[in-house]
């Protein structure tokens, strides 16, 4: 977030780029309209986060009371001046007694109307919120609604005000003519998850180059994802020399950490060691993807000196391994003559020309020889292939397979396409995520276990995963 806020400790506001550029204009009309529970509440609290406006605006809420809004909106106490804070923390202290907090739930509608009118006619460019809208527009007598709305669009233009009107008549639009914005908030399900989705029908003077954009109410917040670029993939180096740091003998690992703490948290404190993690991505990700969300736990494995072994997907840059590799050691990599296994703690098996049988074969015979060569340390596997078009015996080649690695590595992870084949891999996991891609957002939806979605932002290398509350 920008401005004095953010100084003060407020979580951070993530509106959409079209709608940021909106609201930042010196005047303007916008309607929220949404189905309960899509919300609403949150998209304009956010706003008048994002714009810094608390010392200068007037919320007029018609159906809750400022005491239930403080409750459901926490967060809102770290937006008071020094001087309302500590009003807040005497005995007796009514969130009513904010001057920007209006109960208006017994008020008229020409009571609304005077209260907006004495606010445009008192401050200097304020932002206004009526939250919300319907209680007016219930009134039977729609063109005067219609006529005071007309004159407040004046009094907005000539006092350089903001005016944010709530909506939850999802259908009704009779008004939106008089709007310079017109957002939509809704809700739906995608593979039985609750997904969010912002669209905007109207944004006067924004280009908008993208009509909607998924979000969550995580935490009170209204918080949207940013769709993903193709520079969001592009390898970067590591910056910094590797950290040694001390970790327990192998034997006494229960689990390992992912570096992520939203997964760590969905997997119980990590990985199980010995365990297999199915990554299937949908046709449109990027195969770089999994690597990205994957670069903590394998600069983990590197900083604390032990082992990684990888498997390129097919159309995967080996770049992504050697950002990791130690170039105080030689590098090892498979090309149908090898050198000992040891030399490096990062290991590619690269042999572009053969086909998937013998490079799994290159890759459990190394596996084996690290293994040997290095009983002491943790070692990570990572098979960016789809095991289950191997040419052998298929289910029960790949169950040979799986047995060799929860033998042999304390990690591995299995990086696949969508197909019916993989089923079986699938179900020999005890970690099965899938990512997926709608819209041009990223998503992680867990399978086992099972969770809800949970958004990918890329941002130079570095990964948000951001729950769909």
């Amino acid at each position: 977030m920008r401005g004095s806020t953010a100084a003060r400790g407020v979580p951070r506001s993530h509106l959409p780029r079209e709608l940021e550029q909106f609201v930042r204009k010196d005047n303007f009309m916008l309607f929220i309209r949404g189905a309960a529970g899509t919300g609403k509440t949150s998209l304009a609290l956010t706003i008048l986060s994002a714009l810094d406006a608390w010392k200068n605006c007037l919320y007029i809420s018609t159906t809750t009371s400022p005491e239930q809004i403080f409750r459901h909106y926490p967060w809102l106490e770290t937006l008071s001046s020094r001087q309302e804070l500590g009003r807040m923390q005497k005995p007796g202290f009514s969130a009513a007694d904010l001057p920007a907090f209006v109960d208006a739930k017994l008020e008229d509608r020409e009571g609304i109307f005077e209260i907006i009118t004495s606010k445009l006619m008192d401050a200097q460019a304020p932002t206004i919120v009526v939250d919300s809208w319907d209680a007016i527009d219930f009134s039977k007598d729609r063109e005067a609604v219609f006529t005071n709305l007309r004159v407040l669009h004046s009094w907005i233009q000539r006092a350089s005000a903001k005016l944010i009107l709530i909506k939850e008549q999802v259908n009704d639009i009779a008004i939106d003519t008089l709007a310079d914005g017109v957002v939509i908030l809704k809700q739906d399900y995608y593979n039985d998850r609750r997904i969010r989705e912002i669209e905007f029908l109207k944004l006067s003077g924004i280009q908008v180059n993208k009509p909607s954009h998924f979000y969550t109410l995580n935490n009170s917040i209204f918080t949207s994802f940013a769709p993903h670029s193709p520079g969001d993939f592009a390898p970067a180096s590591r910056r910094g020399p590797a950290r040694k740091a001390k970790k327990p003998a192998r034997e006494e690992r229960l689990s390992i950490a992912t570096g992520q703490k939203k997964l760590d948290s969905l997997l119980a404190k990590g990985l199980s060691t010995g365990g297999i993690v199915n990554i299937e991505l949908d046709p449109d990700v990027n195969p770089a993807v999994p690597f990205i969300l994957l670069d903590k736990t394998i600069s983990n494995f590197v900083d604390a000196d032990n082992l990684v072994l990888f498997l390129p997907l097919d159309g995967t840059s080996p770049r992504y391994a050697d950002r990791f590799r130690n170039d105080e050691v030689p590098d090892f990599e498979v090309q149908g003559k090898s050198r000992e296994a040891g030399t490096s703690r990062v290991v590619t098996v690269e042999q572009p020309s053969a086909g998937l049988d013998v490079r799994l074969a290159a890759f459990q015979k190394t596996l084996a020889r690290m293994r040997n060569a290095h009983p002491d340390k943790l070692l990570l596997s990572i098979i960016a292939a789809d095991v289950a078009k191997s040419a052998e015996g298929k289910a029960a080649h790949v169950e040979q397979l799986v047995t060799l690695l929860r033998s042999s590595a304390d990690l591995t992870v299995m990086i696949n396409r969508r197909t019916q084949e993989t089923a079986g891999v699938a179900g020999m996991s005890d970690v099965y995520l899938k990512i997926i891609d709608v819209k041009g957002t990223l998503f992680l939806q867990p399978q086992k276990p099972w969770s809800g979605l949970y958004a990918i932002t890329i941002n130079r290398q570095h990964v948000r995963l951001d729950p769909v509350v």
